[in-house]
């Protein structure tokens, strides 16, 4: 499934009508101009896991969520690495990774502290910032790093007084409407934990330089609502209490055909710096299930690394 695209595959094993008007739709919403790009090992893997997580293929998908949102996992994260002597720095990004020594690291942020010499360094930064982070990475890797591409995110959220609708997930496949999903959260989780509110996301992916990025909250949000009265058509603006819009650039990553050889290794060309993303989660998508699964895995890698280094015998001249 590495050597030909999703579009090919399914056009061929639905027919071009059907392919057009279902599956080609949703991937045309989620990878635009990429979208008769993306490997089939792609689309693939989003039914063969969801296929294999079942006891048997006819039982239902079984859906799950935090009460109290992902916050609740991110705090007890938060506060296990305090308890455990991990210093914390928040809400500031890193302005400075200098390499200082052969395996020595300065880190400084925008915090206002005083850059600090660390021995190890794991980024977790989408590749393409990564880059600009290390400028002095070797070309070989670099190369990795620049063909890897991103799909952008948009997602608003909105908190109504009355239900949109009584659909949990709907996908779009309108190409007039401006989102691809509208997820009414609260026809999973009850709106009682939410204070009677109905909360909806409007999602939709875009390419990293899309007009979005440039226009307001208020504008984005004023563009959207329109578009609701053709899922309800008694949806009405006073309905609505507050609204979030969050933007991510580097939200999906890119699988082209023969993805695996263009994975850049965890272990960077210099020493004692390593890289984790969602580029890396492969055959799978990119999920929290699986950014867990990268977390443990780089934390043995690097464990490991530290320990050989640290039984490196010492040479005397």
């Amino acid at each position: 499934f590495e050597s030909i695209t999703a579009h090919d595959w399914l056009q061929k094993a639905l027919g071009r009508n059907a392919y057009n008007k279902t599956l080609g739709a949703q991937l045309r919403a989620k990878f635009g101009r990429y979208h008769d790009q993306v490997a089939m090992v792609w689309f693939w893997g989003k039914i063969w896991l969801r296929t294999t997580s079942r006891r048997s293929p006819l039982d239902q998908e079984k859906l799950g969520y935090f009460d109290g949102s992902f916050q609740v996992m991110v705090d007890a994260l938060v506060d296990a690495c305090e308890r455990a002597g991990v210093r914390m720095t928040r809400g500031a990004g890193i302005s400075l990774l200098e390499q200082v020594t052969g395996d020595k690291w300065m880190v400084g942020s925008d915090a206002g502290e005083e850059p600090q010499v660390y021995d190890t360094i794991l980024a977790t930064t989408p590749s393409n910032i990564f880059h600009k982070l290390v400028p002095d990475l070797p070309p070989h890797y670099t190369t990795k790093l620049n063909a890897l591409e991103y799909e952008a995110a948009i997602v608003a959220l909105l908190e109504l007084e009355k239900p949109l609708s009584d659909v949990y997930w709907l996908n779009i496949a309108d190409e007039d409407l401006p989102f691809t999903a509208v997820i009414e959260h609260t026809n999973f989780v009850e709106p009682e934990k939410y204070g009677g509110n109905r909360l909806v996301y409007l999602s939709k992916y875009v390419e990293p330089n899309h007009p979005y990025f440039a226009m307001s909250d208020d504008d984005i949000i004023e563009e959207y609502l329109p578009h609701l009265k053709k899922i309800n058509p008694d949806f009405d603006p006073t309905w609505v209490r507050q609204t979030w819009v969050f933007r991510e650039r580097a939200a999906q990553p890119i699988i082209p055909l023969y993805y695996s050889e263009m994975i850049p290794d965890h272990r960077t060309p210099l020493k004692n710096l390593y890289l984790a993303n969602t580029t890396q989660i492969y055959p799978e998508d990119r999920g929290t299930n699986y950014s867990v699964r990268l977390g443990e895995d780089i934390a043995k890698l690097i464990l490991d690394d530290i320990k050989c280094r640290d039984a490196e015998p010492i040479v005397q001249e």
